[in-house]
């Protein structure tokens, strides 16, 4: 990613997670933004429009797929590249929801590798895109 320096917006209501989230995001050379909700993913990226957006599922006040479908309502978000990670059982239904709306999935628990190589494919997307 060190090339790319993608802005790649978290959205993760665990302060730990986000946190760890973004520094290794930031030491792969990515330039990240940080939200607690998918409220303030919404409003930060009216601000700032991220190249790739993760967000977590469970969170209080509109999970993540309220977010997904959110920028898949607005021209402005719907191809940013997004990705769902969720630890939830319910793994297969989850990753079919955020299909449809265009995301991936990203199973918790996942590797630190895991997230660094599906950022810097969804980065890659949204750089050809762009083009």
């Amino acid at each position: 990613m060190a090339t790319l320096r993608p802005v790649v917006l978290v959205v993760d209501d665990d302060p730990d997670t986000r946190e760890l989230l973004v520094e290794l995001l930031r030491d792969a050379g990515a330039r990240p933004m940080a939200a607690r909700s998918s409220e303030e993913a919404l409003t930060a990226m009216r601000c700032v429009v991220p190249d790739v957006v993760l967000t977590d599922y469970r969170m209080p006040g509109g999970d993540g797929l309220t977010l997904l479908r959110a920028m898949a309502c607005d021209p402005t978000f719907r191809e940013i590249p997004a990705m769902l990670a969720s630890a939830d059982a319910d793994a297969t239904s989850l990753a079919a929801a955020a299909a449809e709306l265009g995301a991936a999935f990203l199973p918790k628990p996942f590797s630190l590798v895991e997230v660094t190589e599906a950022v810097t494919i969804a980065a890659n997307r949204a750089r050809r895109l762009g083009s």
